[in-house]
């Protein structure tokens, strides 16, 4: 049975060469086709979805990233009042570290020169901010009367999308991140998802095709078939 059907599918040999059906080499270029249309339509819906969530994600890092700017300014006044700057620091980072749900999502607290006044993440802590192409894009922009914007950075040597803010009570640039890996995993999943369910679906859809073909074409699988015996004989 089973090699009856691949007969019916690669088809069968005439001496040294596989007589394939037209019916085979039909569908075959039709999944070629669907396939390629299918996983190129499903790669834009990627694209667009993608395009989306960073936009929504950049508005909720402007909202964490408004609140730990207010705190900073109550921090900053509590610490004029008893001089303790490490519980100052601790409470900045318990603070930001509440708002955060990924493994490397990052608030931080950079210097003009690169120093980590604060960290709130789950990852190891970090001598220093260390890019520098970052650091004097968003220090040129504060020269221009920007004191606040999107950055894309290096940080844990992984990719970061993310907002900052200048605080003036602590001199400081205040950033809210996200690595974008970690980001798009999650898109990442629907996609191979979505695309071992088009080759699942396609393959179904080309095995039933090749069958109606077969049904539709049984005539001249019938006059192949006489050719090969008057070609044999």
């Amino acid at each position: 049975m089973l090699k009856n059907l691949a007969n019916r599918i690669i088809g069968s040999k005439l001496g040294r060469t596989r007589i394939v059906p037209i019916t085979s080499k039909i569908v075959f270029f039709f999944i070629i086709f669907l396939l390629t249309s299918n996983f190129i339509t499903n790669y834009i819906n990627l694209i667009f979805n993608r395009t989306i969530l960073i936009n929504e994600m950049k508005e909720l890092l402007i909202k964490d990233l408004k609140e730990m700017h207010v705190y900073c300014n109550n921090q900053r006044e509590i610490y004029n009042f008893n001089g303790d700057l490490d519980a100052s620091k601790k409470m900045l980072e318990k603070k930001a570290l509440h708002e955060m749900k990924k493994k490397k999502s990052v608030t931080l607290g950079v210097t003009s020169d690169g120093v980590l006044h604060f960290q709130a993440s789950r990852l190891p802590r970090a001598e220093s901010f260390t890019d520098s192409d970052a650091l004097e894009k968003i220090i040129k922009n504060r020269q221009a009367k920007s004191d606040e914007g999107y950055i894309n950075f290096i940080f844990n040597n992984e990719k970061y999308f993310g907002v900052y803010k200048y605080n003036s009570q602590w001199d400081l640039f205040v950033i809210r991140a996200e690595e974008l890996n970690e980001f798009y995993e999650k898109s990442r999943h629907v996609f191979y998802t979505v695309s071992v369910i088009i080759l699942l679906i396609t393959t179904a859809c080309s095995l039933m095709g090749i069958f109606v073909l077969h049904h539709i074409l049984r005539f001249v699988r019938q006059i192949t078939g006489s050719i090969l015996k008057m070609t044999q004989s």
